[in-house]
């Protein structure tokens, strides 16, 4: 697949701290007895992140998954060892998506004040920009250390049809640089840095915040990331 080459620009950070704090917020499921569980290991009948079935009623465009493996999502200490150690929590995350129920005609422009996906903060947002375009399940997973106090958020998003062009042109819509291939980047201002590979089946994210990773770094997690995610 060839796809254009974006604008090499950089995402506008002053619009990105508006609001990407609280799309993450919504999106996450916190750890505890009162909030969705998060199951580390296949389960019998969990939920993947990636092969779902569907579950939706009536012309539902998005439900959302309280319940699912997270097998392929990296541990905060795969992604920062030594911080690990010190202390970390993880929140996650997951919406599965019918694009047949999220209208047909056209999408909608990305939101480019927030990171990757660029949806707004709840499920409707999330449906009306991922659902048209072909997306059929979003999971998100953030992990945050004590020391440094950083966090680490994960997305991914399987695809169907034409989605992954799609999200190749709101990559360069939002100013992210195309780094080589498939891979794009941007510096989303005040210490936030993400990475994203956007395949035909699945697209991966990764958003730096205080982590002071080097740019080695951030390339080895992205590409575990995306390597602890099978193909289809």
């Amino acid at each position: 697949m060839t796809r254009a080459t974006p604008a090499l620009t950089r995402a506008r950070p002053a619009l990105r701290q508006l609001s990407h704090a609280a799309v993450v917020t919504a999106l996450a499921t916190v750890l505890t007895a009162c909030a969705g569980e998060v199951v580390h290991a296949p389960n019998g009948d969990r939920v993947n992140p990636v092969t779902a079935p569907s579950a939706f009623a009536g012309d539902e465009c998005v439900i959302r998954i309280d319940v699912f493996d997270t097998s392929e999502l990296l541990r905060p200490t795969q992604i920062m060892p030594a911080a690990g150690d010190h202390g970390a929590g993880q929140e996650s995350s997951m919406y599965r998506i019918a694009p047949s129920l999220c209208g047909g005609n056209g999408y909608i422009p990305p939101r480019c004040d927030t990171g990757f996906p660029w949806t707004g903060p709840d499920g409707d947002d999330v449906g009306a920009v991922l659902g048209p375009i072909g997306v059929t399940s979003l999971v998100t997973s953030t992990s945050r250390y004590d020391e440094p106090a950083a966090s680490v958020t994960e997305t991914i998003v399987t695809l169907s049809g034409t989605a992954g062009d799609i999200l190749a042109e709101f990559a360069g819509t939002c100013g992210y640089v195309q780094l080589q291939g498939d891979i794009y980047a941007a510096d989303l201002g005040n210490g936030a840095y993400q990475m994203l590979q956007i395949r035909d089946d699945v697209a991966v994210g990764v958003e730096f915040d205080g982590t002071g990773l080097n740019a080695s770094d951030r390339w080895d997690v992205l590409a575990a990331a995306v390597a602890q995610v099978p193909p289809p």
